[in-house]
């Protein structure tokens, strides 16, 4: 190699590495900016959700799902009837629960136009509301025999809830040992949208009753159920 090749080679090589320096350091300012604007973003105000910004997320997270399949889902529901039986043995005790939970064909349901969020927004649509009737025996004892519905968990329902949304979902009624009763989960929800809220309620071996909302019951009793 003569000597002009030689330093035409080292004059390559450093310019490569200035360039690869250059490049460093542009990609080093990028991150730190884009972390200044996670910053700046995290400490701006928030504003907000409201119900259109709800019935908007529905319409988002639905989009595997028309409208209409939903509806139709909802409409074949109130034909099903959902029914659990269980025994269990506590000590000397034998306890018998029965719980139904059932759509009452009563279209006593009034649901605005502004919540369909795909569907007809010309009209209001009338919806069935459903129930879940429990029994608790202990041994040959009736400890509980109601009927619960929707308005059952009013003082945790906000305004909305109570007047368009249905009881969900039959509670289940999983047994805890150490608590002594059984725990029902339902969704209060306004039929066709995602807006709506969890609700609990224990029901102890002596037929004592408890209404929880979800926050109470995950950082209450969660853990032991």
């Amino acid at each position: 190699m003569t000597f002009n090749e030689d330093l035409l080679m080292r004059n390559f090589f450093w310019g490569l590495c200035l360039v690869l320096l250059r490049a460093g350091c542009g990609e080093k300012h990028v991150s730190t900016d884009s972390q200044s604007r996670r910053l700046k973003d995290s400490v701006k105000p928030r504003k907000q959700p409201t119900q259109q910004d709800a019935i908007a997320d529905t319409t988002e997270n639905n989009d595997s799902e028309s409208f209409e399949e939903v509806l139709a889902d909802f409409l074949a529901s109130y034909n099903k009837i959902e029914k659990t039986d269980k025994q269990v043995i506590s000590g000397s005790d034998t306890l018998h629960l029965h719980e139904t939970y059932y759509c009452l064909h009563d279209s006593s349901l009034i649901i605005p136009k502004r919540y369909l969020w795909g569907g007809d927004t010309t009209k209001d649509f009338t919806a069935n509301t459903f129930v879940s009737k429990i029994i608790l025996l202990k041994n040959k004892d009736t400890l509980f025999n109601k009927i619960i519905t929707k308005s059952y968990f009013n003082a945790i329902l906000d305004e909305q809830q109570k007047k368009y949304a249905v009881l969900f979902g039959g509670g289940s009624g999983k047994y805890n040992e150490a608590k002594g009763g059984f725990m029902f989960g339902f969704s209060v929800s306004i039929p066709l949208t995602d807006l709506g809220t969890a609700v609990h309620l224990v029901i102890d071996k002596n037929g004592k009753e408890k209404i929880m909302d979800d926050f109470t019951f995950i950082n209450k009793y969660h853990e032991e159920w």
